[in-house]
C-alpha cells in the first residue's frame, strides 16, 4: 500500500499507533475510519519526519468531525489549509481528500483518493525537512527552468497524485524535485531532497542553480556556532 514511502524515507518496519487506539477513536467518534487511513496510522502514523516535520498529521486522539461535517485529519504548519475526508465518505475505504483554504467554511477536492494524498504529502514533507539532504529556491529563472529541466529528463514524473499546483519527479525513489507551480504551470519553487549526502552534493554541483537554502550549509552554521 504504501511502498512508494516507505522506499522514499528508506524504512524497514512499521512504527504507528495500536489497534486499541484507533478503535477507541472510532468509539469516539461513532464513525468507522477507513481502511487506508487505519492502515496508515497503524504503519506510520509515529514517523515525525514524515508526518511532523512541516504540515501535521492529526493523532487519532485529535480527529473530530468539523461544523461542516469533514473529518480533520491533516492541517499546514500554519493552519491555513485543512485536509479532511467528508463523513459520507467515511464508509469508503480509500475516500476522495477535501482542502479547506477559508478555516473549514469551503472544502474542494485536492486528491482524488486518500492513498494518493498520503504519497503526494510525503513528497512534500521529504523536501521540506523529512529527508536529511535538501536545498530549495524560489523564482527560478530561465536558465536555472532549463537546466533542471535538462537534468530530469529521464527522471520518472509522479502525476495525478493531487490537485495542487505541482510537479513531483523522483529518481530510484529515492531523490525528488518538488516543483511549485502557479495556475499556468509556471515553475514559482524548486525544492530538492536526498537520503544520501553523496547524491545531493553530485546534483548541486551539476545544476546551474543559484539555491536560496542548502541543509548542510544550514547545519555547518550551527555547528560554527
Amino acid at each position: 500500500m504504501f511502498e512508494d514511502i516507505y522506499s522514499l524515507y528508506n524504512l524497514s518496519e512499521k512504527k504507528g499507533y495500536d489497534d486499541l487506539t484507533l478503535s477507541q477513536t472510532e468509539k469516539r467518534l461513532a464513525h468507522s475510519l477507513p481502511l487506508v487511513l487505519k492502515q496508515y496510522y497503524s504503519q506510520l502514523g509515529l514517523y515525525s519526519e514524515l508526518n511532523t516535520v512541516f504540515n501535521q498529521l492529526a493523532s487519532p486522539e485529535q480527529l473530530d468531525l468539523s461544523d461542516s461535517d469533514y473529518l480533520i485529519f491533516y492541517e499546514e504548519n500554519q493552519g491555513v489549509v485543512l485536509w479532511a475526508i467528508a463523513s459520507s465518505d467515511l464508509r469508503l475505504d480509500d475516500p476522495p481528500v477535501y482542502g479547506s483554504y477559508d478555516n473549514g467554511n469551503t472544502w474542494v477536492l485536492d486528491a482524488s483518493s486518500l492513498s494518493n494524498f498520503f504519497v503526494s504529502m510525503a513528497y512534500l514533507q521529504a523536501v521540506m525537512g523529512g529527508l536529511p539532504y535538501t536545498s530549495n529556491t524560489m523564482q527560478p529563472d530561465k536558465n536555472e527552468i532549463r537546466s533542471l529541466k535538462e537534468y530530469i529528463a529521464n527522471w520518472h514524473e509522479i502525476k495525478g497524485k493531487n490537485h495542487w499546483y505541482n510537479q513531483i519527479f523522483t529518481r530510484d525513489g529515492k531523490q525528488v524535485f518538488f516543483i511549485m507551480t502557479d495556475a499556468e504551470s509556471q515553475w514559482q519553487g524548486i525544492f530538492l531532497a536526498c537520503q544520501q549526502e553523496e547524491e545531493f552534493e553530485q546534483i548541486l554541483d551539476t545544476l546551474l542553480i543559484d539555491w536560496s537554502y542548502i541543509s548542510d550549509e544550514d547545519e555547518d552554521d550551527w555547528d560554527e556556532e
